[in-house]
């Protein structure tokens, strides 16, 4: 029965060894994530002073995310309204007093 003393040592010191090692790499992977987030933030400091866009970029830029917010508000007013005009939708609609958009008010979003 000693063997099993010595089985019992033996994953007694595995474990432990392995929890060493594991602390360890731990540490070292917090190290290495610390030193990556430094040196992307020197990465991204250096590359916005390389790189001053030009006025016509950035209204560039701005018209694209303004054309893609209004192409899905339009969207969502259309299925918005589809679902009031539909037979199960409008009496739920109709009991909580939501009505169609009218896009014709809204010149902002044509």
């Amino acid at each position: 029965m000693w063997w099993v003393t010595v089985f019992f040592v033996f994953i007694i010191v595995v474990c432990t060894v392995g929890t060493i090692l594991l602390n360890s790499l731990t540490a070292k992977i917090g190290r290495m994530e610390s030193s990556q987030k430094e040196l992307e933030a020197q990465l991204k400091k250096q590359f916005d002073l390389k790189r001053q866009p030009e006025p016509s970029e950035e209204l560039a830029d701005m018209e694209s995310v303004v054309g893609e917010a209004r192409q899905s508000y339009n969207d969502a007013v259309a299925k918005y309204n589809e679902s009031v005009g539909r037979f199960p939708g409008m009496l739920i609609a109709g009991m909580f007093g939501f009505t169609a958009i009218n896009h014709d008010n809204d010149e902002g979003f044509k």
